[in-house]
């Protein structure tokens, strides 16, 4: 009953764009707590959210990171370029596979060394990790050149 009445709260915050509320939630014990917090933060696209949910990315729960990579995608700021590359590097998969999709949708040509080197690492869904890399490495690519790459 206690979670149920927070996740409420979150979601109004979000509602009422409470950009500093849903920060300072992104520090609550619970981790569905801070997961909805970045999901949150992530639709919001408020630039104001990108420090706190880069620091984020190293939350003990992997789901925390996973939606912090998910939302520093959509809000698109260069800043998280590099601890977006870091994160391709998680112990997790699904944090590597959404900060690989991150990248791809902030379009930074940084990227694409390391999106090659985590698609050489990666053991876990390695065909669908292969897909993400090049699909990220294409969106890249796309307002300069299409790059041709195959699996």
């Amino acid at each position: 009953m206690v979670k149920r009445m927070a996740l409420t709260k979150l979601w109004d915050m979000e509602k009422k764009q409470d950009i500093k509320g849903l920060i300072k939630t992104l520090k609550n014990r619970n981790w569905v707590i801070r997961s909805t917090a970045a999901d949150s933060l992530g639709k919001l696209r408020n630039p104001e959210a990108v420090e706190p949910l880069i620091k984020t990315l190293k939350d003990k729960d992997f789901h925390v990171r996973t939606d912090a990579a998910v939302a520093l995608g959509n809000i698109g700021d260069e800043k998280a370029v590099q601890p977006l590359i870091e994160a391709l590097k998680d112990k997790y998969y699904t944090v590597r596979f959404t900060a690989a999709e991150a990248l791809g949708r902030l379009g930074d040509d940084r990227a694409i060394r390391p999106l090659l080197q985590a698609q050489k690492n990666e053991y876990v869904g390695v065909k669908l990790f292969n897909n993400i890399v090049l699909n990220a490495i294409n969106q890249i690519g796309s307002e300069k050149q299409k790059i041709p790459l195959k699996i």
